[in-house]
C-alpha cells in the first residue's frame, strides 16, 4: 500500500525547480541515492497537477526524458523528445534535442538519420529568431563538444576556473 506522505522541509528545492520551469529552463536533479530526489519530483508533479498545469507537467516530463536520452546517447529517443518539445511550443529545446540526436546518430555511424536530425535541428533553430543556447555551437549549428558543454555549465554557474573548483 502506497502512502502519499506530505513533503516537509524541501520548499527551497521545490521553489527552485518550479522557478526554472516557469522560465523555460531545464532542470536536472542530482544527488546520492536515498536523499529524496524522487520524492521531491513526485511532490512537484502533484502540485503541478493540482494547479491544473498539465502543460508544465508535460514540459517537466519531456525535459526528464530528454536528460535520460541524452545521458544514454539514445538518438531515437532524442528525436522523439524533440518532436514532443516542438508540440509543446518549446522550439529551442526541440532544436537542442535534435542537435543531440544528430550527434548520437553520428557517433553510432548512422549517417542518414544523423543528416535528418541535423536538418530538423537547423530548421527548428531558424524558427527561434536568433535565440542562442550554450549547447549549440554558434558557428554552423554544430554541437558543442562535451568539454565545451562542461565549460558552459560552469560559466553559467559563475565558476571562473577551467577545473570548476573556484569562483
Amino acid at each position: 500500500m502506497w502512502v502519499d506522505w506530505p513533503v516537509v522541509g524541501r520548499e527551497e528545492e521545490l521553489a527552485a525547480i518550479s522557478a526554472g520551469l516557469r522560465h523555460g529552463v531545464g532542470c536536472v536533479v542530482v544527488g546520492e541515492p536515498g536523499v529524496g530526489k524522487t520524492i521531491v519530483l513526485r511532490e512537484l508533479r502533484r502540485r503541478l497537477a493540482a494547479a491544473g498545469r498539465d502543460s508544465q507537467l508535460m514540459l517537466a516530463t519531456t525535459a526528464a526524458q530528454s536528460a535520460t536520452a541524452l545521458t544514454a546517447g539514445d538518438a531515437r529517443r532524442l528525436d522523439s523528445v524533440s518532436a514532443r518539445f516542438e508540440d509543446l511550443g518549446t522550439l529551442l529545446l526541440a532544436a537542442e534535442a535534435s542537435y543531440a540526436g544528430a550527434a548520437a546518430h553520428q557517433a553510432a555511424g548512422d549517417q542518414r538519420p544523423a543528416a535528418v536530425s541535423l536538418a530538423r535541428a537547423i530548421a527548428l533553430h531558424a524558427r527561434c529568431e536568433g535565440a542562442f543556447s550554450p549547447w549549440i555551437a554558434p558557428q554552423g549549428g554544430g554541437v558543442l563538444t562535451p568539454r565545451e558543454q562542461q565549460v558552459a555549465v560552469l560559466a553559467a554557474a559563475g565558476r571562473t576556473d577551467a577545473r570548476g573548483g573556484g569562483t
